[in-house]
């Protein structure tokens, strides 16, 4: 999965509008320092690039040596496990800084976690560890799109106070646990509302939209579920004895949350975004971030040799392609 860094639109069921209301281009200023930008790309062509590359190249090689020609290398295998250790640590570094100079608590904190799980986390466990980050990282995409929510716009309306920018983590932290409480007071309300039909119908209205403006609610609904899930997996296969039914739930819910990196591609050209922006590398973010779990799920029930180095490799080619998509919306460059 996914990794949520700075994300600057977000609409229905993970697609992504501009939030201007609340933010207006409070986001974007605050990372727009040339000296900061020059960090992020080179940290983006030398770190994360490179890394991610011999990532997907290791793991495809070690999954084929082992499971298509029965011939495993240790040494393929264990530079698959390294190139995949440096890649979540590069990664680690790119959203580490931009999330942290944005003040966004929870999600410097989900890259600590991918930093601490790049030197510490093992074996076929590592994908697992990888999830609190994966869940906790969304907090960027989240906030942007809360901030048009018309029940917290209409608190911060009324106090006067702006949502962003944040004036410190402390800040970024409370307001999240303050959102995430509104969305899932709406969630439960349009869940049970008669009046929007039956059982099947008021779920589909409540996380993918009938209408525009159910569309427009869809997405934080679907970044916070699928976040809350991810870290319910994560803990009962990492903290309690639950490896495989923690892996296939943290499996699931990233899958959901892969599929909204998806749409958000589809959803920038709609909006009128310019192919040499970030909306073509988002839809292959998307795709491979996907494929990674599927591959994960499918390892835990198959044990097929190396299946999870693969899906790592994988994961990690879509974070390449999704660290591309930030900078060329964030800054314009790659």
């Amino acid at each position: 999965m996914t990794s949520g860094l700075a994300v600057p639109k977000i609409s229905s069921a993970g697609q992504f509008v501009q939030t201007d209301n609340l933010l207006g281009k409070t986001f974007p200023n605050i990372i727009d320092s040339k000296k900061f930008e020059k960090t992020m790309s080179y940290t983006g062509k030398f770190l994360v690039a490179p890394t991610a590359i011999l990532s997907g190249v290791f793991g495809v090689l070690s999954f084929v040596k082992a499971s298509i020609l029965n011939n495993q290398s240790e040494l393929i295998d264990k530079l698959a496990t390294l190139s995949s250790k440096a890649a979540l640590f590069s990664a680690a570094v790119f959203g580490g800084l931009q999330t942290a100079k944005k003040k966004d608590f929870f999600g410097t904190l989900g890259y600590m976690s991918d930093f601490m799980v790049s030197i510490f986390a093992k074996g076929e466990k590592f994908y697992l560890w990888k999830g609190w980050g994966s869940a906790l990282d969304h907090s960027p995409a989240f906030l942007q799109d809360v901030a048009n929510n018309p029940n917290i716009r209409q608190e911060y309306d009324a106090s006067g106070k702006a949502f962003a920018p944040f004036n410190g983590f402390w800040d970024s932290a409370l307001k999240v646990l303050y959102s995430s409480g509104v969305v899932l007071k709406d969630v439960a309300k349009d869940l049970f509302d008669p009046k929007k039909g039956d059982a099947f119908q008021r779920t589909y209205r409540t996380f993918i939209g009938k209408t525009k403006q159910e569309k427009n609610r869809t997405a934080e609904r679907n970044l916070l579920l699928s976040s809350l899930g991810m870290m319910s997996g994560s803990f009962l296969g990492t903290i309690l004895p639950f490896e495989k039914i923690g892996a296939t739930i943290r499996d699931l819910f990233g899958i959901y949350a892969d599929l909204a990196i998806c749409d958000k591609a589809d959803s920038e050209k709609q909006d009128g975004k310019q192919s040499g922006d970030g909306n073509k590398y988002y839809g292959t973010a998307g795709i491979f971030y996907t494929l990674g779990s599927v591959l994960d799920l499918i390892f835990r029930w198959t044990r097929l040799d190396n299946m999870h180095l693969l899906a790592l490799g994988l994961d990690r080619i879509g974070n390449w392609n999704y660290v591309i998509g930030v900078q060329k919306d964030v800054w314009g460059t790659r």
